[in-house]
């Protein structure tokens, strides 16, 4: 009988002294890791989804008519992409919940919010999460 009793209290969600059993569940806010981890060396190859902070630089490969990609910063919202364009033709595009994006004297921002994608040339950006003072970002040719 008394098995049964405690089967019952843990079925329940409580222990036999009557205390709320604690979960061992993984916390539902903290993303998955990148697939590149920090590595953002494996952006030069031309695909990557890397975890970077504020000041990171992304190498990416030329043929994206890109260069000097650097994360400028990170808040609550959004991630601040910087970089210069290759070449004298520039051609952006934006899309997601938040997404703005700008050129002037060779030099391009993307701000983007997390699910949201911006373009520079042949270089696709896309903030998947952005938790404190780290984004999870996908780099991508377009």
């Amino acid at each position: 009988m008394a098995a049964l009793a405690i089967g019952a209290l843990a079925l329940s969600g409580c222990t036999s002294d009557g205390k709320a059993a604690s979960s061992t569940s993984p916390s539902a806010s903290k993303p998955p890791p990148a697939a590149n981890g920090t590595n953002v060396a494996a952006c030069a190859a031309g695909r990557c989804e890397v975890q970077v902070s504020a000041s990171t630089k992304i190498p990416v490969p030329r043929d994206t008519r890109v260069d000097s990609v650097q994360i400028q910063s990170i808040t609550a919202d959004t991630v601040t992409v910087v970089g210069r364009v290759l070449g004298t033709r520039s051609e952006g595009l934006c899309t997601g919940r938040k997404c703005s994006s700008s050129v002037a004297g060779g030099r391009f921002t993307l701000q983007l919010g997390p699910d949201s994608t911006g373009t520079e040339n042949g270089l696709s950006v896309t903030v998947v999460t952005i938790t404190g003072k780290t984004a999870i970002i996908r780099f991508g040719p377009v």
